[in-house]
């Protein structure tokens, strides 16, 4: 797709029968003082999000009444595979088979969407769960002298082959073959959490809708494309410059400039759903390239680094140099060596043990830290919503008025 896809729309009412268009009210001002957080009003905070959530699912209920043929066929299809999952028969082991594979890589799936979704600031999934599984399957596999892990525990747990086996080459590419489908649902859930903002900036741009607090950052940037020329950019801050870079590569250059957004690590790709659905840029061209780019090339690119990090003669040569540090290198060397030694014995060990060194405890704290703060992002960013929903509300109900006088 090339620049000429992007469609461009005119939001100018023509004067019609001598009278002109109805002018909106007045803008009103949110005031950032006002921004709802559990610390400082939990009351307000919890009940607007409470609403919110009401307000959303009173939304999905006549999405299904809208669409209740699709609603029951897609019940009908779960009743009928919970149905074979009760029953016995030649089918049973190909099925639960089948279902592990689809559960797990869903699970892949909906971590990646968690990481991109938009709701509060985002779970980074990457490196609380995709990045470490890829290094526990690269150290295992150097310990192990093979990739053939049993199944089960396999995927669930990692322990070498018992008895003799046939040793095999470890290389780069065989570790990433056996990761890859993990990687490649997590880059697809990823370009699926992209897709709320495209299809927000699509629906205010074909129902005309103006002054949406939603869309403020996409406003900006037109208004900046509007009044800064390529000379007088430079007195526009770094990230200003960066986003009104963003919005212009993805205008000029359609699908290549989606594509090469989304497969390099971009904090701003959110601006880019945006742009793509205010000038109306086709669903496919905009999934397409994003599913390309973040699925196909960033994680690959995600893959690389992990795996070289994680091959045994960097992780040992890291924990050495750990400790050459002066004064403290030994006692920080202490804890990974310790764990590093437990992991390789668990690996020859069916039973899980329950001991936990404190460095494993620390990362558990940090990984139930993180996760935590998203929780309790979404909740703010819910709450917010709500009150922006209600300002909206206000700004129309105004309107309406001014117009009825």
């Amino acid at each position: 797709m090339s620049g000429n896809a992007v469609k461009y729309r005119s939001n100018q009412k023509r004067e019609e029968n001598g009278v002109g268009p109805k002018k909106p009210a007045q803008k009103l001002k949110s005031n950032p003082k006002n921004t709802l957080v559990l610390w400082k009003s939990p009351v307000s905070t919890l009940y607007s999000f409470f609403l919110e959530c009401v307000f959303r699912f009173t939304q999905l209920r006549f999405t299904v009444l809208r669409n209740k043929g699709w609603f029951f066929l897609l019940l009908f299809t779960l009743v009928a595979i919970w149905l074979l999952n009760c029953v016995d028969g030649p089918h049973t082991e190909v099925f639960q088979r089948l279902q592990k594979t689809i559960l797990w890589w869903g699970w892949w799936v909906w971590l990646g969407f968690l990481s991109s979704c938009g709701f509060g600031t985002g779970l980074h999934t990457f490196v609380l769960y995709l990045g470490p599984f890829i290094a526990e399957v690269t150290m295992s596999a150097y310990e192990c002298k093979t990739l053939k892990f049993p199944r089960p525990p396999y995927p669930d747990r990692i322990i070498c082959p018992d008895g003799a086996f046939l040793e095999e080459k470890i290389t780069f590419w065989r570790i990433m073959r056996k990761v890859q489908m993990e990687s490649i649902m997590w880059g697809i859930g990823t370009a699926i959490g992209e897709l709320p903002p495209y299809f927000m900036a699509r629906g205010a741009r074909l129902s005309d809708r103006h002054n949406d607090e939603d869309l403020k950052e996409l406003e900006e940037i037109l208004a900046t494309e509007q009044t800064h020329d390529s000379v007088h950019t430079k007195d526009l801050s770094f990230q200003k410059r960066a986003e009104l870079l963003l919005h212009r590569l993805i205008i000029r250059a359609g699908f290549l400039g989606i594509l090469l957004c989304a497969s390099v690590p971009n904090p701003l790709f959110d601006l880019a759903g945006m742009t793509c659905g205010h000038f109306l840029v086709p669903f496919w061209s905009f999934f397409g390239a994003t599913v390309i780019g973040k699925a196909i090339i960033k994680v690959h690119l995600q893959q690389f680094t992990v795996i070289a990090l994680s091959s045994e003669h960097h992780v040992e040569s890291l924990v050495h140099l750990m400790g050459r540090i002066p004064v403290y290198g030994r006692s920080l060397q202490a804890p990974f060596l310790e764990y590093l030694q437990q992991q390789k014995a668990n690996l020859h060990n069916k039973v899980t043990t329950t001991h936990q060194s404190w460095l494993q405890t620390i990362i558990f704290l940090i990984v139930t830290g993180l996760i935590c703060s998203f929780v309790v992002s979404i909740i703010h960013a819910l709450a917010n919503k709500y009150q922006r929903r209600l300002r909206q509300w206000q700004r129309i109900a105004e309107a309406e008025n001014l117009n009825a006088k």
